[in-house]
């Protein structure tokens, strides 16, 4: 058969794989194989039968088809085939790395969705990096025989999520804050809010958990929902007057920052010299117009927030 210099066996119900050993027929100057159901790839050495109908078998050359094709973040859907050309994936990175494997010396082109050549964005790094937007990334991995003859192309669609960030606790003007304060007379009864809510805000509008550490937190509780810190056990301002507690905000997809607050416990007898200030009926209780009265002097700045806040507590616990 080394000597066979005509094969025609198109359209001869012949199916299967292309038998690797057509390529020993050296003396081959035609084949024919169109007209059968055959699978698998085209052996790379039958290029060279210039008469025939091999190149229009609608098979990949087996030199073109990849032994393996990997991206660093997220994963390839459906799993890696060689035969398998289209791939889909979900990430939530800037920039991954795509490898293309050869188990026959081929070589490799990386273009975009126009087809337009891609550039290595960091040729310091192992593999092909590449540049996601924030939207659909065509990568097209365009495979060439040793002998640059035969093409075979692979096409990975990858939606870049959004990047998550974590929740942000700012100042009242949109700043970045790692600390904050807030202050509770120490005869507030249990259960009573501690100034405003320590609340974050959330970029993508996640949901908000809050929680509470730290080596004070035991005195104190938090809305989980709210962030509003909460007095849970009894206070002594000549015991401790100052304690601080960490508050954490985690979004539902467990990104978290934490802010440390100091909360200060002010002195119960000055919430009693300031409630004989405002008690003005002399009932020995502060009423509605009572701390209206106060928030007026203190919006005026003739009261201390410390001093507005006794009132208060002093009103609530009426």
């Amino acid at each position: 058969l080394t000597e066979l210099r005509y094969l025609h066996l198109d359209v001869n119900e012949l199916t299967g794989e292309i038998p690797s050993s057509l390529v020993d027929l050296t003396s081959l100057l035609e084949l024919y194989l169109g007209g059968n159901t055959l699978t698998g790839c085209i052996p790379g050495g039958l290029r060279g039968i210039h008469v025939g109908d091999v190149s229009r078998l609608r098979l990949p050359f087996c030199d073109t088809l990849l032994s393996g094709l990997s991206i660093s973040s997220g994963e390839l859907t459906p799993g890696f085939d060689a035969y398998e050309t289209s791939y889909t994936s979900e990430v939530s990175v800037p920039q991954m790395t795509v490898t293309p494997l050869s188990d026959h010396g081929a070589s490799f082109r990386f273009l975009d969705g126009s087809y337009s050549e891609r550039a290595d964005a960091d040729e310091a790094l192992e593999g092909f990096q590449v540049d996601l937007e924030s939207s659909i990334n065509v990568i097209r991995v365009w495979v060439s025989s040793p002998d640059e003859a035969a093409l075979h192309a692979y096409n990975i669609e990858v939606r870049r999520l959004d990047l998550n960030a974590e929740p942000a606790f700012q100042d009242g003007e949109g700043n970045p804050i790692t600390a904050t304060s807030r202050s509770i007379s120490e005869n507030a009864p249990a259960g009573a809010h501690i100034g405003e809510p320590v609340a974050a805000t959330d970029n993508e509008d996640d949901p908000i958990t809050y929680s509470l550490s730290g080596a004070d937190a035991a005195s104190f509780g938090i809305d989980p929902s709210t962030g509003q810190l909460l007095k849970s056990a009894s206070l002594s301002y000549e015991t401790k007057s100052e304690h601080t507690v960490q508050v954490t905000a985690t979004d539902d997809l467990d990104a978290s920052s934490t802010i440390a607050v100091t909360i200060a416990v002010t002195d119960a007898s000055t919430g009693s010299a300031i409630g004989d200030r405002y008690d003005a009926d002399g009932s020995g209780a502060i009423d509605r117009n009572e701390v209206l009265r106060a928030l007026a002097d203190y919006l005026a700045g003739n009261l201390t927030s410390d001093e507005a806040e006794a009132v208060f507590l002093l009103y609530t616990s009426s």
